[in-house]
């Protein structure tokens, strides 16, 4: 479009100046192809002058293209300390971004408290990923966060209201399971499901093949749609009983899937 490459020219010609805001913006034009060619190594390189004026968007990019090994070369370490450079200035994708390196050890030794810490600061900043997490820590007491259950509640409730699909599923297992202060409701657990289902969230479709009519309805799921009382006490008792290494082997899983596909 004529405004994108306009806009990219006159801004490029005061990154050329040093101008760090137009830097960043030179950058994510190249990163997005926006009014001028689309151009990994290009992006980096207006990243990095911007970032190190000290310029906080650019640095959150700057880490990413680093993590994702776009323009330059992968590297989790110089990820993570540019995370941390626009993490100390209070963007919340950095600390989130950087919460979650810490709970993983990637390009930085595993810190549990300091991940916790990281995902509070971006959950106050309303981050749907980071009240998410941060619910996780407190459903295990991860990170010296209380174990609290009705914590994880809140937060899930936060994120599921921005329509989070990881979050409204956990938090229809809650309400199905009774869990967290919310009483055992078939209904409201299936809305949840079908909020998470409706976005792909595999698990939810799972989940909804348990409720007789409700799958085949939405998806078309056929005969396996239905299933009886027992095979669902069963599973709800297998969820109980998962041990604590599992349940934090999947959450690492699925911050990686995410982070993949952000």
């Amino acid at each position: 479009m004529t405004g994108d490459r306009e806009a990219a020219r006159y801004n490029k010609l005061a990154a050329d100046r040093g101008d760090a805001v137009a830097q960043s913006y030179v950058g994510l034009c190249y990163a997005e192809g926006r009014g001028v060619p689309r151009d990994d190594r290009e992006a980096a390189r207006y990243y990095k002058l911007a970032a190190d004026q000290g310029n906080a968007d650019a640095q959150v990019n700057l880490g990413r293209s680093y993590e994702k090994g776009q323009g330059v070369p992968h590297d989790d370490r110089e990820a993570a300390r540019y995370y941390r450079l626009a993490a100390d200035q209070g963007i919340a994708q950095a600390q989130y971004n950087l919460g979650v390196y810490c709970a993983d050890a990637r390009g930085v030794f595993q810190d549990d408290r300091e991940a916790a810490r990281l995902f509070k600061l971006a959950t106050d900043q309303g981050m749907k990923e980071a009240q998410y997490n941060l619910g996780f820590f407190h459903v295990h007491g991860r990170g010296g966060v209380p174990r609290d259950d009705r914590e994880s509640v809140r937060l899930w409730k936060l994120a599921a209201d921005q329509g989070y699909a990881k979050a409204q599923y956990w938090l229809g297992q809650f309400y199905k399971q009774g869990r967290g202060g919310l009483p055992r409701d078939a209904g409201e657990d299936a809305r949840l499901f079908q909020l998470a289902a409706g976005q792909g969230h595999a698990e939810a479709q799972a989940a909804l093949k348990e409720k007789p009519g409700i799958f085949t309805r939405l998806f078309g799921g056929g005969a396996e749609a239905a299933d009886d009382g027992r095979h669902r006490q069963e599973e709800q008792e297998r969820q109980r009983k998962a041990a604590e290494d599992e349940r934090q082997k999947r959450w690492r899983e699925e911050q990686d899937r995410e982070r993949e596909g952000s």
